[in-house]
């Protein structure tokens, strides 16, 4: 049995997902996002965009934890559609999605990247 706040299908019961961020490499970047995000940056070069949620095909987000671990955002959306989004995407065939932090010498920048524009 599920319980109110889980949902499921199949065998799969939904939960909190996290994501691996995807990070870029950038001349104009550095090392700060490390701070920002709480978490280490891959190897030493100057990363500058960290993106946290992305369903650009070139671009896939990771689910990092739990049974759905190595799946994209992509997967997960077409999997789990009407429990994730109700009724809101249902007449829609794609969720594109871009949520990046970028870093500069001095600051620190978010952006979402409407679907429109991917």
């Amino acid at each position: 049995m599920v319980s109110d706040g889980q949902k499921s299908m199949g065998n799969t019961q939904l939960y909190p997902l996290r994501f691996e961020p995807i990070y870029q490499y950038r001349l104009w970047g550095g090392r700060r996002l490390a701070s920002l995000l709480s978490a280490p940056l891959p190897g030493d070069g100057p990363i500058g965009e960290a993106w946290v949620l992305s369903d650009r095909t070139d671009y896939q987000s990771l689910v990092a934890n739990g049974s759905l671990k190595g799946q994209t955002l992509g997967e997960v959306m077409e999997q789990f559609r009407e429990q994730l989004m109700e009724s809101c995407l249902r007449a829609s065939a794609a969720f594109r999605c871009c949520s990046s932090f970028w870093t500069h010498t001095k600051c620190f920048r978010y952006r979402c990247i409407p679907a429109m524009t991917l």
